[in-house]
């Protein structure tokens, strides 16, 4: 629930739903990760990689 207020969309329900969903598919990212590595530097190695990618990539391509 840490990243609530960053969904947050006056709803209270569907900003839940929202980050549950969200955060739920990125738990299967991770999760299987470690799985298959047993590295928790995978997963912040993934984690900063989605982040670099929505900060930077995702607003170059929509400013096209």
């Amino acid at each position: 629930m840490c990243h609530f207020n960053t969904y947050d969309s006056g709803n209270i329900l569907q900003t839940i739903i929202q980050v549950l969903l969200i955060q739920g598919a990125a738990r299967l990212i991770f999760n299987y990760a470690y799985l298959k590595t047993k590295s928790i530097w995978t997963l912040y190695i993934i984690h900063l990689i989605f982040d670099l990618f929505f900060l930077f990539v995702i607003p170059i391509l929509l400013n096209k």
